[in-house]
């Protein structure tokens, strides 16, 4: 019985090596796609960056040539939902909060005092 039980244990980890050596299936165009620009003006960020977060991206759609040669690249980038919320759901794990430095009792009153003048 226990040989039964090591082999179902190796066989399970062949197996979850395997689906991880797979490269994801495209799934077909159900939902919204977004353009970089759409993404950028959304998300207030510019678009070289959109691109440079989703170019290598599985899933995304690419529609171009790579521009051998002298030849420009040109490489429209089509984004289903699916995969902004997933870059976006990682972007937000790495979010570093900064914290603003407390302010001294001096500056505290000086800063006070600088509103009142203000008002």
């Amino acid at each position: 019985m226990p040989d039964l039980e090591r082999e179902q244990a190796e066989m399970r980890e062949r197996m979850r090596i395997l689906a991880e050596q797979q490269r994801p299936v495209l799934m077909p165009p159900i939902g919204r796609h977004y353009k970089p620009e759409d993404l950028a003006r959304a998300l207030r960020m510019s678009l070289p960056t959109i691109r440079r977060l989703f170019e290598d991206e599985p899933g995304v759609i690419k529609i171009g040539h790579s521009g051998r040669g002298r030849v420009r690249k040109y490489v429209s980038l089509y984004i289903p939902e699916l995969v902004v919320m997933r870059v976006y759901d990682r972007l937000k794990k790495n979010i570093v909060l900064v914290s603003r430095p407390k302010l001294s009792e001096s500056k505290k009153a000086t800063a006070a005092a600088s509103r009142e003048k203000r008002k």
